[in-house]
């Protein structure tokens, strides 16, 4: 266990996982932040934070997740769905997929929009929605943004 977490901060080559290249892309920030767990899950939702504020075509400031839930974890591939604070609009559900290719990750980003259909949820329906939209139990009871995809390579 303790090699693969080294190896998994040392970083690899271009048949790394999805979370390798993720936790990897921030070393120095991820062991200062968690020095006991660098590889365990609030480590992978802070890094994949700091990811999703460097894709250049997001037209939005992120600052943190209120809660997030990995639907897929896998090798090749990478999904998770939460509430992410929103500059300067605030908490709005936020899902991201990655995908390993030759040498970099393709992303795919989906911003909720805060309408009248996202600000007639009280906070506890929010968080209980996009928990359900997350575990597939329910579909989204808000509107997404247009896509926002392409590619970063690796570093």
């Amino acid at each position: 266990m303790l090699a693969a977490r080294k190896r998994v901060l040392n970083g690899g080559g271009p048949f790394d996982t999805v979370r390798n290249v993720v936790l990897t892309r921030f070393p120095e920030l991820v062991r200062r932040s968690f020095p006991t767990c660098p590889a365990g899950e609030e480590a992978v939702a802070y890094a994949l934070e700091l990811y999703v504020r460097m894709i250049p075509n997001l037209d939005a400031a992120v600052d943190g997740w209120r809660m997030l839930r990995l639907v897929r974890d896998h090798a090749t591939s990478l999904q998770a769905i939460g509430l992410m604070h929103v500059l300067p609009t605030g908490e709005l559900p936020l899902e991201i997929e990655l995908s390993r290719e030759p040498a970099a990750t393709r992303y795919r980003v989906l911003i909720g929009i805060d309408d009248a259909r996202w600000d007639a949820l009280s906070h506890s329906k929010r968080w209980k929605a996009v928990y359900l939209y997350a575990s597939g139990e329910r579909d989204a009871e808000w509107a997404w943004s247009e896509p926002v995809s392409g590619y970063l390579a690796d570093p």
